[in-house]
């Protein structure tokens, strides 16, 4: 039987300040390139970077930096924010975003030996029904895609 604290909820510490039972960490995705629209601009990279350094200055644990295998251009700018990262001895937690194919994972690990630093892989796949009729793929080939994807990844 399940003690009285799981059966009863106590209402009267409704105001009591809440204690997270581990410390909050914020994520951001203002860098990535992942909000498309005919009226959304990619900022150049000096706004790019003071960006960076105010989301450091506020104490933001990680940044996706970008999607490098979206094009050159990208590349140049995830490797310039990764240097600054160095640089600058900065304390937020560089990422970058990549589909589950090993062509968007291998500019980040490039990236990464080349500026001296780690940065995560934050891999996805656009799996909706919608997706996968479009693209025509079936579920055994995305996970075959995935596995090896983390494979080359690991």
């Amino acid at each position: 039987m399940p003690d009285e604290g799981q059966l009863i909820y106590d209402w009267n510490t409704v105001d009591a300040p809440a204690r997270p039972t581990r410390p909050v960490s914020v994520h951001d995705e203002t860098l990535r390139d992942g909000i498309q629209g005919p009226s959304v601009r990619d900022p150049d990279i000096d706004h790019k970077l003071r960006f960076l350094h105010l989301a450091d200055e506020l104490g933001v644990g990680s940044i996706d930096l970008g999607l490098p295998g979206s094009g050159p251009r990208a590349v140049a700018d995830v490797e310039r924010l990764a240097q600054e990262i160095r640089d600058q001895r900065m304390r937020i937690k560089p990422l970058c975003a990549a589909r589950t194919l090993e062509v968007d994972i291998r500019p980040v690990v490039e990236i990464s030996q080349r500026v001296g630093i780690p940065i995560e892989v934050a891999a996805f796949i656009g799996s909706s029904p919608i997706r996968q009729y479009a693209e025509g793929w079936t579920i055994e080939q995305m996970v075959d895609n995935t596995r090896k994807a983390v494979r080359f990844a690991r």
